[in-house]
C-alpha cells in the first residue's frame, strides 16, 4: 500500500473528509497551491507604519514622484479624477462624513491627510447681488462661484429689476465660502431686449481681490474691506494694479459690458455639488460619476466630478448597500434585489433589476471582477454580470459552510484573478483566497483591516498588526506576497485516506524543491559571512564626540584643537561661526576629511575610528569647550569599543558611516519541513525533515484510516508514505 501526492490543490470545504480529490486539502493555509506543488506565499513586506489602531480603508495618493498613505476608520469610497493625465492629481474621497478632494496644489510637506484637501463640489451662493443705479433698462442678474480648477457651480438667487442703468454697479456678492477653493464668480444676466424672460448669458468673470497678485487694465475683481465677514462688490481695473493693498483710484464700480458683447448662456444653472452623505462613490469610464444616498442614486455630468443635477437622481424600492462597475456599467447591490446600470449620458441612464434576489451582507464585500460585480450574500459569492446574477462559490462551498466564514463581516478585493477576503466576528478572524483562475480555495490564518489594490503599479496592500506586543495593536501596510527572502508558514492537510482493512503505514518520504532550498542556504551563508566581517568592524575602537549645545555663537579669539585618529588640527578658528552647523563646516575645512556634522537633533558630531579629541585652542582656555558642550572642562573622547556584536544595544548610541555597515537580508525561514500521521483522527506521529531520504514511521499498531498534514516554508514537491520502506524505493 502507497499514498503519492505529487501535485497539491485547495480546499472544498462542501465536500466531506474522505470525499475529497486525490490532491484535495481539508486545510490549505498560507498554502500557495497555483504552481501545483506545495508552497508558503512569500511574507508581506513592511511598507510604513501607522499611529492607530483602527482603520477600514486604504489607498496611495500619488503626485508627481511621491505617494502618500491615506487611511480611514470609516469606509472611504473613491476615485481618481476622469480627466487623463490631470494636471492637479485629483483624487474624490467620500469617508462617510466628509465630501473631500485631495489636490497637489494644496498639499503640505510633509501630506496631511486632516487638512490637506478641499470640500467637493461648487455650491449655489446662497446672496443675492444688488443691482444699483436708476435707468429704463430691465435687466436680471445672477451669478456663480467658480473654483481654482475652472469649475463652476449653480446660479445665485436673481437680482435687478425693470429700472436699471446702463452701467449699473453689481455689490452684495456673497464671500467666499470656506474650503471650496473658490476663487472668483461668473456673472450672468439677461438681454436688455429680453424684459427678464428668456435665458441668462454671460457678462464677465471676477475674481475675489488677493492683494498678492497684480492686476492689469480690463480685470474684474471682488472687493470688500471686510472680506471675511463682508460681501463684495464688483469693479473693472482701469490702471495697473500692482500686488500690494487695495488702491481704489485704481478701479471703477459697475458693469459696462454691451449686450453685443454678452457670451454663452450659463450651462451650470441645473448643476449641484454631490448631494451631502453620498456614499458608494464610483467613476465610470466614460467619466459618469454614480454614488447613493438612502435608496436614491446620483449621476454626475460626464467628466465633471463637481457637478451633480438633482434631475438625473433615480429612485428604487430596496435600501443601496453598495455600487461596483465593470466596463460602461455599474451594478447597484441593495438590501434585496440587484440592479444593473447602462447607459451613456447621466439623464438616460436605465436601471433594470435582475430577476433573483440576492440581498448583500457586506458592502466592503463588493468587488469587481472577472467581468462583473461580485459581492457576498447569505447563499455564497454573488457574481452579477451582463448576463444575470448568480452564486459562483457552489463548487466550493454550501450556503451553511460560507455561514462559518461571517460573510456580514467581510471585506475584500480582487487581485490577480482572486478574491481575497477577510472577516471579524468575536474571536473568529482570518481570511480566505479564491482562485477562479485555478479553482482554488485557500485560507489565510490572520486578519487584515483593509486591503487596497493599486492598479497603477500592480501591488497588493494589506492593513495588518505591526507584530508589537502593544494592545490594541498598532497597524501598519505590508504589500501582499513581496518579501523577497522570506515566506508565510504553511500547513497543508490531505483528504481522509480509507482502507479497506486495518493497516500500518511504516515508512515515508518528502521530496523538498533543491534548488529553492540550495539558493536559501547561500542566502543564509552569506548572511553568516556579512554578520562576521560586521562584528570585526565593530569590534575595532570607534569614537565620537558629541556636543549638546545647539546655539554657540563665535567670539574674538575663539579657536579649537582637534584631533582625529591621531592627527592634530590646531587653531581652527571658529571666532565668526554663527551656530555650531557653521563650527562643524569650519572643522571639515581644516581637516578636510568631512568627520564633523550636525545630527537631527542639531548636536555637533565629530566622528573617528580609533580616537577623536576636542580642545580649546584660544587664549580664554576652557570657555569655548564650555558652550559648545555644555561643560566645564576641556571634553575629550578617545577610542570606545563598540562590542562584538552587531545587535548589541551599544551600537545604537553611535553614529557609523552607512558604506561601512554591510546589507544583512532579514532571513527568519526555517529550512526544514514537518510531517504530522493522522492515525483514525489522533495524531500518531511528528517528525521535522529537510532532506529527501525514508524515514521511519511508529510500528505496533493498525488503523482504518489516515490523514496527512505538510508545515514549512519552503516547497515540496512530493509526499510519499508506504507500507514498508522498499515500496518506496521501489518507486
Amino acid at each position: 500500500m502507497k499514498i503519492s501526492i505529487d501535485a497539491f490543490q485547495g480546499q472544498r470545504p462542501r465536500l466531506t473528509a474522505h470525499k475529497l480529490g486525490a490532491y484535495e486539502a481539508q486545510l490549505a493555509s498560507n498554502a500557495r497551491v497555483d504552481k501545483a506543488d506545495l508552497r508558503g506565499w512569500r511574507a508581506p513586506l513592511l511598507v510604513t507604519s501607522l499611529t492607530g489602531t483602527s482603520y477600514r480603508s486604504a489607498f496611495k495618493y500619488f503626485t508627481g514622484p511621491y505617494e502618500y498613505w491615506v487611511t480611514s476608520a470609516n469606509d472611504m469610497d473613491w476615485f481618481r479624477s476622469p480627466i487623463a493625465q490631470d494636471y492637479y492629481e485629483r483624487v474624490y474621497v467620500s469617508d462617510g462624513s466628509t465630501l473631500k478632494v485631495f489636490a497637489n496644489d494644496i498639499i503640505s510637506t510633509p501630506f496631511d491627510q486632516t487638512t490637506d484637501y478641499y470640500l467637493w463640489g461648487v455650491p449655489a451662493p446662497t446672496v443675492t447681488p444688488t443691482v444699483g443705479g436708476s435707468g429704463a433698462l430691465e435687466r436680471y442678474y445672477f451669478y456663480t462661484f467658480v473654483n481654482a480648477y475652472g469649475e463652476e457651480g449653480p446660479g445665485s438667487p436673481i437680482g435687478g429689476g425693470a429700472t436699471v442703468a446702463a452701467r449699473p454697479t453689481i455689490s452684495t456678492i456673497q464671500a467666499i465660502p470656506a474650503n471650496r477653493r473658490i476663487v472668483g464668480i461668473n456673472l450672468y444676466r439677461t438681454n436688455s431686449t429680453t424684459a427678464g424672460q428668456g435665458q441668462y448669458q454671460f457678462v464677465l468673470y471676477a475674481s475675489y481681490f488677493d492683494a498678492t497678485e497684480a492686476y492689469a487694465v480690463g480685470d474684474y475683481v471682488l472687493y470688500s474691506a471686510t472680506p471675511e465677514t463682508d460681501t463684495f462688490a464688483l469693479y473693472k481695473c482701469t490702471t495697473i494694479h500692482l500686488a500690494g493693498a487695495w488702491n481704489a483710484s485704481h478701479f471703477t464700480a459697475g458693469d459696462d459690458v454691451t449686450d453685443a458683447d454678452l457670451g454663452d448662456v450659463c450651462a451650470s444653472v441645473d448643476y449641484s455639488p454631490p448631494p451631502s452623505g453620498l456614499t458608494g462613490v464610483v467613476m465610470l469610464p466614460n467619466g459618469i460619476a454614480i454614488g447613493f444616498v438612502g435608496n436614491e442614486v446620483y449621476f454626475s455630468e460626464p467628466w465633471l466630478p463637481h457637478a451633480w443635477p438633482e434631475a438625473y437622481a433615480q429612485s428604487i424600492e430596496e435600501e443601496i448597500i453598495g455600487i461596483g462597475i465593470f466596463g460602461n456599467n455599474a451594478v447597484l447591490v441593495t438590501d434585496g434585489f440587484p440592479y444593473l446600470i447602462t447607459g451613456s449620458a447621466p439623464e438616460q441612464m436605465s436601471l433594470v433589476k435582475y430577476g433573483d434576489f440576492f440581498p448583500c451582507l457586506s458592502k466592503r464585500s463588493i468587488v469587481t471582477g472577472m467581468g462583473g460585480v461580485m459581492f457576498a450574500t447569505r447563499e455564497g459569492l454573488a457574481h452579477a454580470t451582463l448576463e444575470g446574477c448568480s452564486i459562483i462559490t457552489t463548487d466550493f462551498v454550501t450556503p451553511g459552510d460560507w455561514e462559518e466564514y461571517y460573510p456580514a463581516t467581510m471585506h475584500a478585493d480582487f487581485y490577480d484573478g482572486k478574491y481575497f477576503a477577510f472577516y471579524l466576528y468575536g474571536s473568529e478572524s482570518g481570511g480566505i483566497i479564491i482562485d477562479f483562475k485555478n479553482n482554488l480555495w485557500t485560507e489565510l490564518p490572520f486578519y487584515a483591516q483593509a486591503g487596497y489594490v493599486e492598479t497603477k503599479t500592480g501591488d497588493y496592500f494589506l492593513v495588518v498588526d505591526d507584530d508589537s506586543t502593544a494592545y490594541p495593536k498598532p497597524q501598519c501596510i505590508k504589500q501582499w506576497n513581496a518579501d523577497p527572502y522570506n515566506f508565510l508558514y504553511y500547513r497543508w492537510r490531505s483528504r481522509k485516506y480509507l482502507f479497506s482493512s486495518n493497516l500500518n503505514l511504516s515508512a515515508a518520504r518528502i521530496t523538498i524543491d533543491k534548488e529553492f532550498y540550495n539558493a536559501i542556504m547561500e542566502l543564509l551563508d552569506e548572511n553568516e559571512y556579512i554578520l562576521n566581517q560586521n562584528e570585526a568592524l565593530f569590534a575595532s575602537s570607534i569614537a565620537q564626540i558629541n556636543g549638546d549645545q545647539d546655539a554657540f555663537t563665535g567670539q574674538a579669539g575663539d579657536t579649537i584643537l582637534v584631533t582625529i585618529d591621531g592627527s592634530e588640527y590646531d587653531n581652527i578658528d571658529i571666532s565668526a561661526c554663527a551656530d555650531i552647523a557653521d563650527v562643524a563646516e569650519a572643522i571639515n575645512t581644516a581637516t578636510g576629511n568631512g568627520e564633523a556634522s550636525v545630527d537631527d537633533d542639531g548636536y555637533l558630531q565629530i566622528r573617528g575610528v580609533y580616537g577623536v579629541s576636542i580642545a580649546d585652542g584660544s587664549s580664554t582656555a576652557q570657555t569655548v569647550i564650555a558652550e559648545l558642550f555644555s561643560v566645564e572642562a576641556e571634553r575629550t573622547d578617545t577610542a570606545v569599543p563598540l562590542g562584538g556584536s552587531i545587535n548589541e544595544s551599544s551600537l545604537c548610541e553611535y553614529s557609523v558611516l552607512d558604506d561601512e555597515i554591510l546589507a544583512v537580508e532579514d532571513i527568519s525561514i526555517s529550512d526544514s519541513i514537518t510531517f504530522r500521521l493522522y492515525a483514525d483522527g489522533v495524531l500518531k506521529f511528528s517528525r521535522t525533515v529537510s532532506d529527501d531520504g525514508i524515514f521511519r514511521l511508529p510500528a505496533g499498531y493498525k488503523y482504518r484510516d489516515c490523514e496527512i498534514q505538510i508545515e514549512g516554508y519552503i516547497p515540496v514537491r512530493k509526499v510519499e508514505v508506504a507500507t514498508s520502506a522498499l515500496e518506496l524505493m521501489n518507486g
